[in-house]
């Protein structure tokens, strides 16, 4: 699911894997409408991004598409194969959009991060290499409204990056006792407070102690991604130290 927010409403869109269909959940109406059927997706559907535009991105079936919402068409971005030169992907699962309206694509099995221009016909323009050592999990990741990208470690926590690739750190938290399992999930809200779901159970953290409690917006965010929430209140701290 990925969502949309413009002035005059909220709205997601639903993949709903049983038969390849694009949904919509109105947040203002409480309406969900049944999408055209997508039918490039054979096989599963790992994650779906939408920009500040209304562009919709699913990365499914080996390759990452741009999602016509009308017609249910998708045009091929990259496809996934062996390389390591710019524009090249290897398990690249997940991928989110920046502030800055690029699309930034986890290319985990060549162990680094490639920006993506939708105004250059989402020709790869940048990227930065994974910081060494480091274990970032194959899951998906967040990007801050400032700009910050923050990948999980499968083990409650995580390490941040800036958009131009500086290693920020590392920030953890102990394991959880809800006894919550599910796919992992990250996501920042407006205010920079930081969620990680993932097989330790759920998270949350905070860049400044003087940051209020997250809104019920937040909550049900992270409800929608499947995660029955346990809130454990922690402070972010990024340790500013090369791995």
């Amino acid at each position: 699911m990925t969502t949309l927010w413009t002035a005059q409403q909220l709205t997601s869109y639903i993949y709903s894997s049983p038969d390849s269909q694009l949904d919509t959940f109105n947040f203002t109406t409480s309406d969900i409408s049944a999408g055209p059927s997508l039918g490039f997706v054979n096989n599963q559907a790992y994650s779906m991004v939408v920009s500040q535009l209304g562009q919709v991105a699913m990365i499914a079936d080996n390759s990452d598409y741009l999602v016509n919402t009308t017609d249910g068409t998708g045009t091929v971005i990259f496809t996934m194969g062996p390389g390591t030169a710019p524009g090249d992907f290897s398990s690249s699962l997940y991928q989110s959009y920046g502030p800055d309206g690029k699309l930034y694509v986890l290319d985990y099995g060549n162990g680094r991060v490639q920006v993506l221009d939708p105004k250059n016909g989402y020709a790869a323009v940048g990227q930065f290499n994974l910081a060494s050592g480091v274990t970032t999990a194959n899951m998906q990741f967040a990007i801050s409204n400032t700009g910050t990208l923050y990948f999980g470690d499968g083990t409650g926590g995580g390490t941040a990056y800036t958009s131009d690739g500086t290693y920020l750190g590392a920030f953890s938290s102990p394991a959880s006792t809800s006894n919550h399992a599910g796919t992992p999930y990250m996501s920042v809200d407006g205010i920079g407070d930081v969620f990680v779901f993932d097989t330790t159970g759920a998270h949350e953290f905070t860049d400044s102690p003087s940051a209020p409690e997250p809104s019920s917006i937040s909550l049900l965010l992270i409800g929608i991604a499947g995660a029955a929430i346990y809130r454990k209140r922690r402070g972010l701290k990024v340790q500013r130290t090369q791995p």
